[in-house]
């Protein structure tokens, strides 16, 4: 039966799943790739919690609590997975080690040497514990210490200061998932999913460095999650159709009608293709509104430069669609004077007076930012930057 501590695990479930359906879209990069497969891994944790507490099959308790330390270990190896992929490192033996780990841990947990038994009366957990818990208890303790060592380093090194507050609600949510999970070892809430409550909170807050701190593009995820949802969608509503219709002119043939309904479904699926990039272009449309045109002008600058031959055309061509696209009020193109002296402004949208050009010597610190991180450089950064500390007032102005 549904009670409160079936539901936190299960509300935390959906929590993960609904995530995991926005960042799915942008798996193309590492830590997008990992922080989803974390995310798969935590549902699944909770979705354990939940089916124990849920106690529908009260004579297999003692399964899904194997199953739910199991999926415990293998979401802390996750976690620290996609710490490793968010600070840039390598995956490294540690995380080879670890999923190895926990295949060991389930050996073990399915000989029931990690539970001896397990009983769920009104949500409430009541279990032995064997000798197994040990390794899970090591796994923990090892993989904490590394994701919060990895966090830290991160946060000392980091010269921006968006990065590092991004890090530190990384670091909180963590802090506060690691103490609600060392309740279990409690024995006046041991039975509670309180660790459940803290996957929560930690899922909220990455939540909230996602949309607000750019841990991950948000709009990108966002408008290609949507597009996938209405695609899903409409699938799906195509497939009920006609298994309904199926079923009125085949009753009682239900395993065939829906096998059938699936094959036409996804057959259509496989020549649907333009309705796909019709509804993408209607969810494009819908997130960018009147600065869609600029956008896509920008998306097809690459394939038309090739036929650009004159600086002025590129120039032109470039600027006017990047101010529109981006919403800002001026966009300045700079070249080396004579391809070798000081940086100066070129061309600009809209047209500025000679007297308003920029110029940057070639040993200014801006251009050796600029030329060592090979990434865009925004204004909020400069005061967060060592190498910026001694830039002259006019350069900053």
């Amino acid at each position: 039966m549904l009670t409160i501590w079936s539901v936190i695990p299960l509300i935390t479930s959906i929590a993960y799943l609904i995530l995991l359906v926005v960042v799915t879209p942008s798996i193309n990069r590492r830590a997008n790739r990992v922080f989803a497969f974390y995310l798969g891994l935590a549902a699944t944790w909770s979705f354990t919690s939940f089916m124990l507490h849920l106690n529908a099959f009260p004579d297999q308790a003692r399964f899904w609590n194997e199953l739910l330390a199991v999926a415990l270990a293998g979401t802390l190896i996750g976690y620290y997975h996609f710490i490793r992929a968010y600070t840039g490192r390598p995956g490294g033996t540690g995380i080879i080690l670890g999923y190895v780990l926990v295949a060991v841990l389930a050996f073990f947990s399915f000989r029931g040497d990690v539970i001896k038994s397990a009983s769920v009366t009104d949500g409430v957990l009541t279990s032995e514990q064997g000798l197994g818990t040990v390794l899970l208890g090591a796994i923990s303790i090892a993989f904490i210490a590394a994701v919060l060592v990895n966090l830290l380093k991160r946060y000392r090194n980091s010269t921006d200061p968006s990065e590092r507050n991004r890090t530190l609600y990384l670091v909180t949510g963590w802090s506060i998932l690691v103490v609600l999970t060392y309740t279990n070892f409690i024995p006046a809430v041991s039975g509670l999913p309180l660790d459940h409550a803290g996957s929560l909170l930690n899922a909220l807050i990455i939540t909230y460095a996602i949309s607000k701190l750019r841990l991950l593009d948000v709009r990108l995820v966002m408008r290609r999650g949507l597009a996938y949802f209405l695609v899903l969608l409409l699938a799906g509503s195509v497939y009920a159709a006609i298994v309904l219709l199926g079923l009125r002119i085949f009753p009682g043939e239900l395993t065939v009608v829906a096998l059938a309904a699936g094959i036409i479904v996804l057959l259509a699926a496989l020549v649907a293709r333009p309705l796909r990039v019709a509804i993408q272009r209607t969810v494009d449309r819908l997130f960018y509104g009147e600065t869609y045109t600029y956008r896509e002008a920008l998306l097809g600058f690459s394939t038309k430069i090739g036929n650009i031959i004159e600086l002025n055309q590129l120039a032109e061509a470039m600027l006017s669609p990047v101010c529109n696209a981006l919403r800002i009020t001026q966009a300045r193109l700079m070249f080396q004077e004579n391809g070798a002296g000081n940086f100066t402004t070129q061309f600009s949208y809209p047209k500025l007076d000679e007297d308003d050009r920029l110029s940057f010597s070639l040993d200014n610190p801006i251009v050796s930012v600029l030329q060592r991180e090979n990434d865009p450089m925004d204004l909020k950064q400069i005061d967060g930057i060592p190498q910026l500390k001694g830039l002259w007032q006019l350069d900053r102005d």
